[in-house]
């Protein structure tokens, strides 16, 4: 982890591998909102989960700004549509949406005391549950589907450990869905999951979610555009100035610049364009 952390980032490569869940591809893969304008209140950089949820959220205010959403490579190119566990029994793509909690509970309660524990945990449900929710009232072909998920476990101190952080979990939470976990011995696993392969301790099972990252990210950039929100893709933000007035940000394009009142970046873990924005 140390090693892959000192790796240098760098803006999106401009070919990337083509993604698995980008079949088919977005009707916004190519999208551009017809002429870059030359001041907007807010400019969000990146076309992710991120960036589309702070343009919905924003868009959805009582007085919702002017949004302009700038994008280097096709619509939702970078981690958002590159994140997908298996396909869906559906037949077409499918992700994960799942907290594992229990992973974390014990070292959350000695870090940050049990109740905090508890409510990181209650928390990460209720995130869940939210995601689903909002893609059965606003993104119908998202390939939402909560379900429950099983865990495999073939090391035994991690077993131990999973065992422990449950029965703490289930002292400190008594009957609520977070510490809801179902506990699978190696044969059951076996034969109810088709789990093989050699020292299998058992499963640990709990509620979570298949959904389609890439497809919620879709439906939610066209409700966007709907909404007056415009979306360059192919659009670089190459530096970021600071300049004095209303629209103090100046960020530079090939396409031009764009002056904006606000900027936010979600690059996730592409390099965000150069900042010369002088002293704070």
């Amino acid at each position: 982890m140390d090693e892959r952390a000192r790796i240098p980032v760098t803006p999106p490569v401009p070919s990337p591998t083509p993604s698995y869940w980008h079949d088919p591809p977005s009707r916004l893969a190519a999208h551009t909102s017809g002429t870059l304008p030359s001041t907007t209140d807010t400019l969000i950089i990146g076309s992710g989960i991120t960036g589309a949820a702070v343009a919905h959220f924003l868009l959805s205010s009582a007085c919702p700004p002017d949004i302009t959403m700038l994008e280097a490579r096709t619509a939702i190119s970078g981690a958002t549509g590159r994140n997908g566990a298996k396909r869906g029994e559906t037949g077409r793509n499918g992700g994960h949406t799942k907290a594992a909690s229990y992973r974390y509970f014990l070292h959350h309660a000695s870090v940050l005391g049990t109740q905090a524990a508890c409510t990181i945990a209650r928390l990460e449900l209720s995130n869940i549950r939210a995601v689903h929710a909002f893609a059965a009232a606003h993104v119908r072909d998202a390939e939402s589907r909560p379900c429950r998920t099983v865990d495999a476990v073939y090391d035994p101190e991690q077993w131990a450990a999973a065992k422990e952080a449950v029965r703490a979990m289930r002292d400190a939470m008594p009957g609520e869905d977070a510490s809801d976990y179902e506990f699978y011995d190696a044969e059951e696993m076996r034969e109810r999951f088709h789990v093989r392969g050699e020292g299998l301790c058992g499963g640990i099972g709990y509620e979570a979610g298949s959904i389609s990252a890439y497809r919620l990210t879709s439906g939610v950039l066209e409700s966007c555009l709907a909404k007056g929100m415009r979306l360059f893709t192919q659009t670089p933000a190459l530096e970021l100035r600071k300049q004095a007035g209303e629209h103090r940000w100046l960020v530079d394009t090939p396409k031009g610049t764009v002056a904006a009142r606000g900027v936010v970046l979600a690059t996730n873990g592409s390099k965000a364009p150069s900042c010369r924005c002088g002293a704070r």
